[in-house]
Parts: structure tokens; C-alpha cells; sequence
């Protein structure tokens, strides 16, 4: 058997289910459809085709010109550095406005400036990539999260609320909150995803949206798919409106409630076109928000959707069905007390590894999701079937994480929809076996 980790952006680990993307994540959107630049660097333009979608929008961060830097003070006066370096002291804490290229006067996470002062990042060559950390006043009137706001780089104003920043998006700037760089969410409330990019130091804080009912506001009014998040986020992207059955070529070219998906999929919309715009819908509805194309299928696959878009549909034609692909959905009537999973689906496993394996002779995979332990107590006992499960101490070698197994060799029945076959250390064990895609079989 062999180990391995699930697919994972670069903030979590999460499967998609093949929504709005490029590459082998591209069911909806065919191969030649765009996405928008929605770095760190720039505001994207609509219709524009480049690679990432990490900030959506762009920083106000920019370098000071000219040689004069000033030094603000605790204390409530400043003095003002000459080019040589030297200032005036009132013995007061003191940050010197802009900061030196990769100066760190503080941490964006623990805001640890003095009281009534907050730390916001900072571009100190304006090329676009923040480099630098600076302790700023902060305003008596903060703006909060999402609250328009101001800023100015050379005097090192932001008037956002601590563990905030100054962003500007569309159609004002506005105070967005401040992540951890790994993009886990450290720093973000409940109902915010935490956007972060590859080289990125930090990460931004965006609210999470339901397209079919946005509810954005006016700061960030457009509820916008970020491939990278995996989900739907309040943002400043402008959509161009295509309607419904029209063809479409980026990701925002379509009108609110519609997303661009690749032309196969929805049956065609015109010669040559890669994309149409088709309708968003609610599951539990069934089919009866599309027309044609006629059916709604899911937007994500089972156990990848964010919470409270589980129900998320796009109109398409009934064979564009995610689940129709062998090992991406859990079949009906399992016990899911150890999470179905598959090699099709890893994204099931939550943040755990898995073990599986692809017979491409038999056309079957394997696949079981490990469960960490420190002793039996610590493993669910499933509702059906006789195995008992068992903390097993590296089942996989050594390296490997302690983790529950249900042992099935002496007869043991494993929980309905497990079969028993897999081996771990000479013994059968009882794991999830579903259909390889066709085109990993021989």
C-alpha cells in the first residue's frame, strides 16, 4: 500500500469538485477559458486573461518617495531623520515612517505595537511585493472590517481597525483583516476565508458568500469564485454581465448567478466558444431552476463543499454530473464513521493522509483515511458490522502516524460499504474499494 498526502492549494488541504478552474481541475471551465490576476500587485482589468487569484484586488501599500524619512513617536510629537540617519529623541518609542526595505517593526498577527498604534504591512519599493512591517497611529475613528477606509503611504496612514489593513478594491478602498501567510485562516472570523498566495508573507481575510443569495455589500459588492479558496468570496472583481447561454471567455465575464462553464458541458453555445454562461442553482430544488440546459448538478463534490454551499448547483446537461465519475462520490447506504474516501476523491479525507492504492488490473482502488490515536479509546466504534478498531502504532512504517484500523481477519464483518482485503502488517483491515477511472485501467 502506499502512503500519500492529499491535493492541497496553498493555504489548505481541500479537494475541489472540478468548479470554475484550469488544468486537471477544469470539468466546468474548458482549458483555453482565463482567469482574472487578482494578486497582490494590481487591480484586475476586466476581460483580462493571467494565472493567479489570490487577493482580489490590490494594496494601497506603496513606497515613500523622495530621502526624508520622519520619525513618529508614542509619545505624540515627531522629529524628522536627516539623509544621514540622525533625529531628533524625546525618548518616547519611535518608528521611523516608511520603513527600511525588509524592516519588521512589528507583527501583523499579535498587533504588538504600543497601545492605541496598529501594524499594517508595507511595500517599500513599490514593486508590488510587501516587504516591510510598520507601527502606525491608529485612527480614533477606525473603520472596521469591510468599512471603507484611507490610507496613505508616505505619512504611514491606515485608518482600519487593528489586524486590519487598507485595501483597495472596487469600487472604494476598503479594511480587509490580516491572515497567516499558510493561509489556515489564523487571524480571520468565522464567516471569512483567509486568501493567500505562494510568496506571500501574509494573508488577506475576505467574506464568504453564498452566490445565490450575495448579500455582499457595497465595498465589496461582487460574490466572486476564487479558485484558490475553493469557494465564494465577497470581492471588488467587476463582472461584464454575459447572459445566461452566451458565450464566455474569462471568469468574470458572466452576469451575477452565473458562472462561465466549459461549452461541452452545457451542450454549446455558439461555434468555436470554449465556455457559456450557465445558471447557478439550489439542489434541493431538483431540476427545476434550469430550463436548458436541464438538469442541476453539483457544483462541488460530496464532503469538499464550504459550509452552507452544499447545495450548490450549476444547470448543465445530466452527464457533466461530477459523480458519474467512478470513485469521486461515496455510494448510497455507507457508514461513514471512518470517512469514505478514494484516490479519485482525497479531499475526503479532511486534513488527514492517506493510504491507498490502484489496482489497474481489477480497475479498483483502496483507500482509507488515517485517523490519529494514542490508544484505542480514541477510535469510533462504527455502528455496523463486528470490527473492533485498534490503535496500531506506524502501521505504515516507521515514520508513519499512530493511527485506528479495523482488523477483519478472524472473520470480523466491517461496517457496510467497507470491505475487508487491505493489509497492514500482514493483517487484513477493512477499507473503502471503488472504481478506478477508466483511464487508469489497462
Amino acid at each position: 500500500m502506499n502512503r500519500s498526502t492529499p491535493h492541497s492549494p496553498s493555504f489548505a488541504p481541500v479537494t475541489l469538485a472540478r468548479p470554475v478552474g484550469l488544468g486537471a481541475l477544469a470539468w466546468m471551465l474548458g482549458a483555453c477559458i482565463g482567469t482574472l490576476d487578482l494578486d497582490d500587485g494590481g487591480t484586475s482589468s476586466a476581460g483580462t486573461s493571467t494565472s493567479s487569484d489570490t487577493a482580489v484586488g490590490s494594496s494601497s501599500d506603496a513606497s515613500a518617495t523622495g530621502t526624508t524619512a520622519t520619525t513618529i513617536e508614542t509619545g505624540g510629537s515627531a522629529s524628522t531623520s536627516t539623509d544621514e540617519g540622525s533625529s531628533e529623541s524625546t525618548g518616547a518609542p519611535s518608528f521611523m515612517c516608511p520603513p527600511a526595505p525588509a524592516e519588521q517593526q512589528c507583527d501583523l498577527l499579535t498587533q504588538d505595537c504600543p497601545a492605541d498604534w496598529h501594524c499594517i504591512p508595507y511595500d517599500t519599493d513599490a514593486n508590488g511585493d510587501i516587504d516591510a512591517t510598520a507601527c502606525v497611529p491608529l485612527d480614533a475613528a477606525a473603520s472596521p472590517r469591510f468599512g471603507a477606509c484611507t490610507a496613505d503611504a508616505t505619512t504611514c496612514v491606515d485608518s482600519c481597525e487593528a489586524g486590519a489593513r487598507c485595501f483597495e478594491g472596487f469600487p472604494q478602498p476598503v479594511c480587509l483583516g490580516i491572515c497567516d501567510f499558510d493561509g489556515v485562516g489564523d487571524g480571520c472570523h468565522a464567516d471569512e476565508h483567509c486568501v493567500t498566495c505562494s510568496s506571500c508573507t501574509f494573508g488577506t481575510c475576505f467574506p464568504s458568500c453564498d452566490p445565490l443569495a450575495s448579500g455582499c455589500g457595497d465595498t465589496l459588492p461582487t460574490c466572486f469564485f476564487s479558485e484558490s479558496e475553493g469557494s465564494f468570496i465577497c470581492s471588488g472583481v467587476e463582472l461584464l454581465g454575459t447572459a445566461e447561454g452566451e458565450p464566455c471567455e474569462f471568469s468574470n465575464a458572466c452576469a451575477e448567478g452565473l458562472i462561465c462553464a466549459a461549452a461541452e458541458n452545457v451542450g454549446g453555445c455558439g461555434e468555436g466558444a470554449a465556455g457559456c454562461c450557465a445558471a447557478l442553482c439550489d439542489l434541493d430544488d431538483g431540476d427545476a431552476g434550469c430550463t436548458s440546459p436541464p438538469s442541476c448538478v453539483p457544483f462541488f463534490l460530496p464532503g469538499a463543499a464550504p459550509e452552507g454551499l452544499e447545495d450548490l448547483g450549476v444547470c448543465m446537461l445530466p452527464e457533466a454530473d461530477p459523480c458519474l465519475e467512478p470513485g469521486a462520490c461515496p455510494p448510497d447506504g455507507v457508514d461513514d464513521t471512518y470517512p469514505w474516501c478514494s484516490l479519485s476523491n482525497e479531499g475526503l479525507c479532511n486534513e488527514s493522509a492517506i493510504v491507498g492504492y490502484g489496482d489497474t488490473l481489477a480497475c479498483e482502488q483502496g483507500c482509507l483515511c488515517d485517523a490519529p490515536c494514542d490508544d484505542p479509546g480514541d477510535c469510533p466504534t462504527p455502528p455496523t458490522g463486528t470490527a473492533v478498531p485498534t490503535c496500531v502504532e506506524e502501521p505504515y512504517g516507521a515514520g508513519s502516524p499512530t493511527t485506528c484500523l479495523l482488523r477483519c481477519g478472524d472473520g470480523e464483518v466491517c461496517p457496510d460499504g467497507m470491505t475487508c482485503g487491505a493489509f497492514v502488517d500482514g493483517d487484513p483491515v477493512c477499507g473503502w474499494v471503488s472504481p478506478l477511472p477508466p483511464d487508469e485501467c489497462d
